[in-house]
């Protein structure tokens, strides 16, 4: 039986997409048979994704690499893994992978900027401009890119539209930094023209009363929720949905969703660009440019003609973690 290892981090900081990517390939890999693991911080140790914790070992998020790289060769090869794959924004040492290859252990990457995408066999990417500006010298692996090769969630497929339930659906992923989405929900609350406002906290809110505050005189119609890792319902009652950059935008954009993408990060900003060139997203950098003349008029480009590209795109994001798994079993 083959056994592959998940490396990768969650936090409020950066968190649930690379969580999200993993069990997603995850769920692909066991119907080939492939036993998982998971190495993850401590953080987020309670999850309704992991049903067995004997099959994670927990990493110190403050550890350093040396330390790190030992406590996890050691698992790999007391656990018998066949290929690590790793979803995190970090780098490993050249003699780490010396070692897993010297032992024939199969390494993977995705969507990643750092130096051991050169070290490792296969390497996953979104469309994305950075790739070919990267640096490949001495790579020797495998490397994918485009809209089929980005995990999502089975659930996650392109059905036909419905009749939205609200104008606009407020989400900030797991990471709601300086609580992002309130600041966000004010300036859409400024707005003339009278809105239904949905707007979604990744973990449990503990500054409701302040937001009661916020809506209580507002004439728009708003609606809270929380905690809520299964949002694909509401990303389908929503007609745009405004979010930061992250795995959540190609979900969005997996259902055939209109956006609007804010990415403040120079590297995100460059990613975001291919949902602006294919017309099925608004990407700003600047919150001043969320003003209700640029929003409307954007509401109604989407109204009037959607991108003929939007279907195309959501059938080959609906497939990624299928056709990446598929590679995986064919190559470890």
């Amino acid at each position: 039986m083959k056994r592959i290892l998940f490396r990768f981090d969650v936090s409020n900081k950066v968190g649930f997409g690379h969580l999200i990517r993993c069990v997603s390939l995850s769920e692909e890999l066991k119907k080939k048979k492939f036993k998982i693991f998971f190495s993850t911080n401590k953080y987020f140790k309670q999850t309704e994704f992991f049903s067995n914790e004997k099959s994670i070992l927990f990493i110190k998020i403050e550890n350093n690499k040396k330390n790190e790289e030992i406590k996890l060769f050691k698992y790999i090869i007391k656990k018998k893994i066949s290929c690590v794959f790793f979803d995190i924004k970090k780098n490993y040492s050249r003699n780490f992978f010396s070692k897993l290859k010297k032992n024939k252990i199969k390494t993977i990457t995705i969507d990643d900027k750092f130096n051991k995408r050169i070290l490792c066999d296969l390497c996953f990417y979104p469309p994305v401009p950075q790739i070919d500006k990267m640096s490949w010298k001495n790579f020797k692996g495998k490397r994918y890119a485009g809209w089929e090769y980005v995990p999502l969630r089975k659930q996650f497929k392109y059905r036909s539209k419905k009749k939205p339930y609200y104008d606009i659906l407020i989400m900030s992923g797991g990471a709601n930094k300086e609580l992002f989405s309130i600041k966000i929900l004010k300036m859409f609350l400024k707005f003339d023209n009278k809105l239904n406002i949905n707007i979604n906290f990744g973990f449990k809110a503990k500054f409701l009363k302040k937001i009661d505050q916020i809506i209580s005189k507002t004439k728009h119609n708003v609606t809270i929720e929380h905690n809520n890792l299964n949002i694909k319902k509401s990303m389908e009652r929503a007609f745009i949905i405004f979010t930061t950059f992250g795995v959540t935008a190609y979900e969005i954009a997996s259902l055939g969703k209109a956006s609007i993408i804010y990415s403040k990060k120079k590297n995100d900003q460059i990613s975001a660009s291919i949902f602006n060139h294919e017309k099925i997203s608004f990407v700003i950098n600047n919150l001043n440019k969320l003003n209700e003349k640029n929003i409307q008029k954007y509401i109604n480009q989407m109204k009037q003609k959607y991108s003929k590209n939007s279907y195309a795109i959501s059938k080959k994001l609906s497939n990624g973690s299928k056709k990446i798994a598929n590679i995986i079993f064919k190559n470890v």
